[in-house]
């Protein structure tokens, strides 16, 4: 099943919503506390959940609660299966990494992915449902000004680009060869030379190769931002919690497999992890 939004949302909100979704199958698999959830301000509906999920039980002939598994199953497959992809592109091995579970469903599903990919912690930031709210907040304002003049890149270009304080200047450079290109944002007084030279080490990086052909320049951003006031997310600490156990908090929902734990960050957060 695939997500129904914030409306008519998952059917056991009770807002009108009647296809299955994860978070219905979530909460059939026992991996949503039902109360408490989203602060306490919407009461899931488990009758409903069922009642979504018996169509896709009954056709392939298993219980509910194994059609709310395998469909948890699936979906935690198909994101591990995205997060690698994205990884490996990047020339970056998964297993050597962390994963940050962000978002009010991340936590929920954090452990599983992880598992999948061969990762051993998680860290759950202390308000994860709030992040793109307070980085909307708290992002500066941007005045963009993009120019594509699709050349080679040289020195008589990057002097025609020079602007005045206070502008920043990012260019995408591609391989002559290619269509997709890097971002680099261009440094004060920088040579095209020394610029070529970054992107080429960029490139060695994500790609694990790079041509010694001049990069050409795919498109110029000038890009001119405005301060934003700073937002403060308050503190909600986390409790020291082994597996299984479901929880639920104002601004996310978390599942801690068996043979996982939860233990507060000294910081700020959470480490989701295996139990050794």
């Amino acid at each position: 099943p695939e997500s129904a939004g914030g409306r008519p949302g998952p059917a056991c909100f009770g807002l009108g919503g009647r296809a299955a979704t994860p978070t219905d199958a979530a909460l059939i698999a026992g991996r949503l506390a039902a109360d408490g959830f989203a602060g306490g301000a919407i009461k899931l509906d488990r009758a409903a959940a069922e009642a979504a999920l018996a169509p896709i039980a009954g056709g392939l002939g298993i219980d509910l609660a194994a059609a709310a598994t395998a469909i948890l199953d699936l979906a935690e497959t198909l994101l591990a299966e995205a997060t690698r992809l994205v990884a490996v592109r990047r020339g970056l091995d998964p297993r050597r990494l962390g994963l940050v579970a962000l978002g009010g469903a991340g936590p929920l599903h954090a452990a599983g992915i992880a598992a999948r990919l061969g990762i051993e912690r998680v860290l759950i930031p202390a308000r994860p449902g709030l992040g793109a709210a307070a980085g909307l907040l708290a992002a500066p304002i941007e005045i963009d000004t993009i120019d594509s003049p699709m050349q080679l890149l040289d020195n008589r270009s990057m002097a025609r680009w020079a602007d005045g304080a206070g502008v920043e200047r990012i260019v995408t450079l591609s391989e002559p060869d290619r269509v997709d290109g890097l971002d680099l944002t261009i440094g004060a007084n920088e040579t095209a030379a020394a610029l070529a030279a970054r992107f080429r080490e960029a490139c060695r990086r994500q790609f694990g190769h790079a041509g010694d052909a001049s990069p050409m320049v795919l498109r110029l951003r000038r890009v001119e931002r405005i301060a934003s006031p700073q937002v403060a997310i308050d503190d909600l600490p986390f409790p020291s919690r082994e597996g299984p156990a479901a929880m639920a908090r104002a601004d996310c929902a978390i599942w801690i497999p068996s043979g996982w734990r939860l233990r507060p960050s000294p910081g700020q957060g959470a480490w989701l992890e295996r139990a050794r």
